[in-house]
């Protein structure tokens, strides 16, 4: 082999070496930078309802949390807290079309077997009202959804819980449609604890003596618009009122007088009513409102 084949050969095996070296240098640098793919560790759903405000209401065994920047009306309204509670996301006093309000009210006096078979129930879907099944805490129920003639949606949640009829109800004008996601978790926190000290009035007790009538503003601009037409009649008040006390709806209920009480400034209301075979005396007041636009309220029950 003459000289210039020998260098040719060299310079050849040269490059390959390099050539191999290269392929294997640029290669390690490829896969040692490649990143290994990882599982992402899951965050945590954070509970937004941790600083809620919380209510316990001992009396009919359930406990329910609302936003911090929603109110707890402690008067005006109709039955009052322990048997109904209203929150709202204004402060009281707000005009009535210009909040969103979740409320709750208990019925004890419950004669039918299943919520589809519940008076209002049936009148609601009558009226329109779409009716669906729900739950709530673990409980079956049925949800009715509405809307108003001015835009107000409208939901409840009937419920029946140790023979009580429990509704759960949030309304919204349409102008808050937002508030519907915030009302239905309100809902989702409401919870039965199963303990109860409401006066159990099922054996036909009555709860006799003075009668505490709260702040019925509310009740009395209603009536004033035109709702709530039924509390002007003293008898229908007593009819409606008077479950509270251990009356049934189908108890016997007779007006007897109505006269003015200058001492006390007030119309005093005498409906006697007819329970179990006993005749029970009604005396109902106007607290808001004199003469015949005015709200009736018991203001005390005895037996004759």
């Amino acid at each position: 082999m003459n000289k210039g084949i020998a260098t040719l050969v060299v310079l050849l095996g040269i490059l390959g070496a390099l050539l191999v070296g290269g392929g294997v240098y640029f290669g390690w640098r490829y896969y040692s930078n490649q990143v290994e793919p990882s599982n992402p560790t899951p965050t945590a759903k954070v509970d937004e309802t941790t600083d809620w405000q919380t209510y316990n209401n001992t009396d009919f065994g359930y406990t329910i949390k609302y936003p911090q920047t929603w109110y707890f009306y402690k008067a005006g309204f109709n039955p009052p807290p322990p048997a109904g509670i209203f929150l709202a996301n204004k402060p009281e006093g707000t005009a009535p079309l210009d909040y969103s309000s979740f409320t709750i009210n208990v019925d004890s006096e419950l004669n039918v077997a299943t919520a589809d078979e519940y008076g209002e129930v049936t009148s609601l879907v009558s009226q329109g009202d779409t009716k669906t099944k729900a739950t709530v805490s673990g409980q079956n129920a049925v949800k009715l959804k509405g809307v108003d003639t001015i835009g107000t949606t409208g939901i409840s949640y009937y419920v029946i819980y140790k023979a009580k009829m429990y509704r759960l109800s949030y309304q919204f004008p349409k102008n808050q449609a937002g508030q519907e996601e915030v009302c239905e978790k309100i809902l989702k926190t409401f919870k039965f604890t199963g303990a109860s000290t409401a006066l159990d009035l099922s054996s036909g007790n009555i709860q006799l003596g003075p009668v505490i009538i709260g702040d019925l503003s509310s009740l009395q601009a209603a009536a004033d618009k035109g709702e709530q037409a039924s509390y002007l009649d003293p008898a229908e008040v007593a009819r409606i009122e008077g479950k509270k006390l251990g009356f049934r709806a189908s108890d016997t209920y007779k007006f007897i007088s109505k006269e003015y009480a200058e001492a006390a400034g007030t119309f005093l209301a005498i409906v006697e009513v007819t329970h179990d075979g006993k005749v029970y005396t009604v005396q109902l007041i106007q607290p808001q409102k004199q003469g015949n636009a005015g709200i009736w309220a018991i203001n005390s029950v005895t037996a004759k």
